[in-house]
């Protein structure tokens, strides 16, 4: 049975949610006024709050784990690289993973999720996170020279926008051994905001993650 939580998960979520919002009115507004000067504005908007993003999702992890799970882990390292240090030393897969999700689907609150990939990776979020960076920061000296200076991709920006949209309207959150797990869906929606529920194992898992296909982020 899962029952609707007040975790600190959701504020999170709730986050994320609005930065995706954002993200895909300003991709669209980008592909419908690409030769307009606002183009480039939008697509610093974008990659600021995709970056934003990659952030939260490892905050909201981090939240959850010590929320929910009880767990002590520092409060001060958000930088992705560390707090995904900090959760791997106590969760194997600390990140969200896509699922189908099945509200009531046996009876008021009686949810059924059928996962549908492997969660993120740390490597794929990573990769985000830094080529963003680099597109919001000024270039190094050796970058000048060799003639490297980074661009905007907006097809790659929208790929990460639309990976990250399917990870929000449903998946779930394995808190350490499994023993706790949280199913989050959105309905896609600005003006809606994402549900929590807490699944409580009643025993050993059985999920094989290994047999799942990687989710696709790059």
């Amino acid at each position: 049975m899962g029952e609707a939580v007040e975790s600190l998960y959701l504020p999170v979520l709730e986050a994320i949610v609005a930065r995706l919002s954002v993200t895909g009115g300003a991709l669209d507004h980008i592909e419908q006024n690409w030769a307009d000067g606002s183009a480039y504005q939008a697509c610093e908007l974008v990659t600021l709050n995709l970056r934003l993003v990659c952030e939260l999702i490892l905050l909201g992890s981090v939240a959850a784990h010590v929320h929910d799970a009880g767990l002590s882990l520092s409060d001060t390292k958000w930088r992705p690289k560390d707090a995904f240090a900090e959760l791997a030393k106590v969760n194997e897969h600390p990140l969200p993973f896509p699922i189908a999700l099945h509200l009531n689907k046996n009876g008021i609150g009686q949810h059924h999720a059928d996962p549908v990939s492997q969660p993120i990776s740390y490597v794929a979020l990573s990769r985000v996170y830094g080529v963003c960076s680099d597109l919001l920061h000024a270039p190094t000296l050796r970058s000048v020279v060799d003639g490297r200076l980074p661009s905007f991709d907006v097809a790659q920006l929208r790929q990460w926008h639309t990976g990250f949209m399917e990870i929000m309207k449903a998946h779930a959150l394995m808190l350490p051994e499994r023993k706790i797990i949280l199913l989050c869906c959105w309905s896609g929606k600005a003006d809606e905001k994402p549900m929590s529920f807490k699944l409580n194992a009643m025993g050993p898992s059985s999920l094989d993650i290994a047999a799942l296909p990687e989710f696709s982020l790059l």
